[in-house]
């Protein structure tokens, strides 16, 4: 199960949004580094990039 960082609601292990509030669940990437970073975070925790 996946938590949804902006509600909470348990998602399935491959869901791409909350099935609660739309919101998009798992990783991405930073453009400057390439590390794995949350979705919606604002900043890479790496390298401390700007991200959109």
């Amino acid at each position: 199960m996946i938590c949804c960082t902006a509600c909470g609601e348990k998602n399935d292990e491959n869901a791409a949004f909350c099935q609660k509030c739309g919101s998009p669940l798992g990783k991405s990437t930073c453009s400057n580094c390439k590390e794995s970073v949350p979705i919606g975070a604002k900043f890479c925790p790496n390298c401390g990039t700007g991200l959109n």
